[in-house]
């Protein structure tokens, strides 16, 4: 495209300046007339197989009025202009004003340089300001590529074409639909104004403004853009991508689903890389896992999807640890997970969601926050880590981590592993109910919390009080495992199993400050009730003293993505 319309005008230049030199030479014509117009004074009329040459430029046309006090310039039926063996011109008509410095073409024009060619029914080149019009519609095609559009301009001095009215560029592997295209031939770059959609072998896109680099496999989109794949949707309100390199962006407003729809994740700054299968997301994240009864939302301020896999042992499988920790954004080290037992192991690829500082979650049946989370796809399950504490209603679970697993679009197992806690309010700042154990299971039903099951080590402290309200004592209870039924979200059976022990203990031995279990904290404050607190500015920041020591599992091995 880059030489075309300089290639196509440079022959009328020479041909039509010529007249004022007298250099053209007739090479033919059936029948030479003179005559003279009121208006433009004399004519010298060629009529019948008309040629004329002027050095390499020969023209041909059925008839052709040259105005020789005005130098104006006609050409009638079966024009053809010809320059050596690199550009052809046809039309039904060719008028040159000498004065506005205009070539005009009419009828069925066509322009080939023997690598493009242009089809349209009427063109104007103005040679004073070296740019040509067709306000009819066009078609070029091209061994790369075919355009059209309703209008197009070329502007020579500015080496570029504008392409205007649905306008529309298809090569071997894209098309290209919009408002207005502009098309820089030294860079080889579209740039879009005006809503514009592109298609390719691999993603549809849209934008209401940018610019694409066909040899460099660029795209970008701005202005309420989207791109969407095979395998995920992207809007935002600017859009990046290098396909060679297999990587972009997108910022401010980011939107990104998964195939399915039913996974989204918002905020503000977002980085692909396809070669890695990884997506950062970053500035204020929010994830939506869309379900049948209601949506699981979780908040943090940053959330990196990628591709990575689990190792399945007989079937069973543990993770006990994730490293969260990130040097850089742009150099991240990837989750470290341990798993027990390597015999009969299958590695299986999943696809995985990562979420880091001040995280967040809410769902009609409850809501919590921790530090760290990840998503595997592979068994829909959310890990939280570094004291994550969850809430349904007035009851609050912690430990050192927390996972609950969907299944069938709905909330299926509730796990909570190591140091972990149940508690209850009974009178705030107080006295609390609470439950204690290595593990805590918790069963659901439609997304509502029944059941919750505390195996190992399980103790209790429950606060009873009179008729009249008035607190009377608490029993403290030891047992192997200790039951938790709920009603409408909150305790309303306890009953220990196995052998349970129980002490009493009269208000005046208690004291609040040290009746409390080591890793039991009210953390009430921080539970997210609204959508909006999902967001609120500020973290939430772990004290220290809550977390337990790391340990590793013996016998363990390292897998590292």
């Amino acid at each position: 495209m880059k030489r075309l319309l300089l290639l196509f005008f440079l022959p009328f230049q020479s041909l039509l300046f010529a007249q004022d030199k007298s250099t053209i030479e007739i090479l033919n014509a059936d029948l030479l007339e003179f005559g003279e117009d009121s208006t433009r004074g004399k004519i010298k009329k060629l009529i019948g197989r008309v040629a004329l040459q002027d050095n390499d430029v020969l023209l041909i046309c059925d008839s052709a009025y040259l105005y020789e006090d005005s130098s104006d310039f006609e050409a009638f039926s079966n024009v053809k202009i010809k320059k050596a063996d690199s550009l052809t011109i046809y039309s039904d008509y060719l008028y040159y004003d000498k004065g506005k410095k205009v070539a005009e073409l009419n009828g069925n024009v066509i322009i080939d340089n023997k690598e493009i060619l242009l089809k349209t029914d009427k063109l104007f080149y103005y040679i004073g300001e070296k740019y040509a019009y067709y306000p009819t519609p066009g078609y070029i095609t091209h061994p790369d590529f075919n355009l059209f559009s309703k209008q197009g301009y070329y502007y020579e001095r500015y080496q570029y074409a504008s392409f205007i009215e649905e306008a529309k560029i298809k090569g071997d592997d894209y098309v290209i639909v919009g408002d207005t295209i502009n098309y820089y031939y030294k860079k080889k770059t579209s740039y879009f104004n005006g809503p514009t959609s592109i298609q390719t072998d691999s993603m549809t896109g849209f934008g209401n403004s940018g610019y694409h680099i066909p040899q460099q496999n660029i795209l970008y989109l701005e202005k309420d853009a989207w791109v969407q794949t095979t395998e995920h949707y992207i809007k935002a309100d600017t859009l990046l991508f290098n396909n060679s390199l297999g990587t972009g962006y997108a910022r401010k407003d980011v939107i990104w689903k998964d195939s399915s729809q039913t996974r989204i994740i918002y905020g503000q700054n977002l980085d692909y890389d396809k070669k890695n299968s990884t997506t950062l997301i970053s500035d204020n994240a929010i994830f939506e896992n869309v379900m049948d009864n209601d949506t699981f939302y979780m908040y943090a301020d940053t959330m990196y999807a990628f591709e990575t896999f689990v190792i399945e042992y007989d079937s069973i499988y543990q993770l006990e640890k994730i490293d969260t920790f990130i040097h850089r954004i742009d150099s991240m080290t990837y989750d470290s997970i341990f798993y027990l037992d390597s015999i009969h192991a299958d590695t299986i690829h999943t696809k995985a969601i990562r979420a880091h500082y001040d995280v967040k979650i809410l769902h009609k049946s409850m809501s919590g926050i921790a530090d760290s989370m990840l998503y595997l796809m592979y068994d829909s399950t959310f890990r939280f880590y570094t004291a994550p504490y969850l809430w349904t209603d007035s009851t609050q679970m912690n430990g050192d981590s927390l996972h609950i697993q969907i299944k069938n679009q709905k909330i299926h197992r509730l796990y909570v592993f190591n140091n972990t806690a149940i508690g209850g309010i009974v009178l705030e700042e107080y006295f609390y109910n609470q439950i204690v154990g290595d593990k805590i299971t918790g069963y659901f039903h439609e997304d509502t919390l029944r059941n919750l099951m505390v195996d190992g080590n399980a103790e209790s402290i429950y606060f009873i009080t009179d008729n009249l309200k008035r607190f009377v004592g608490a029993n403290k209870g030891e047992s192997a495992s200790i039951a938790v039924r709920f009603r409408n979200n909150n305790i309303n059976q306890v009953v220990f199993i196995e052998e349970p022990k129980a002490t009493f203990l009269p208000m005046n031995t208690i004291n609040p400050k040290t009746i409390n279990f080591p890793n039991f904290a009210w953390m009430m404050q921080y539970k997210p009730i609204t959508f909006e607190d999902l967001s609120k500015p500020g973290r939430y920041k772990v004290d220290p003293i809550q977390l337990s020591p790391e340990s590793t599992p013996s016998d363990s091995t390292l897998l590292e993505k």
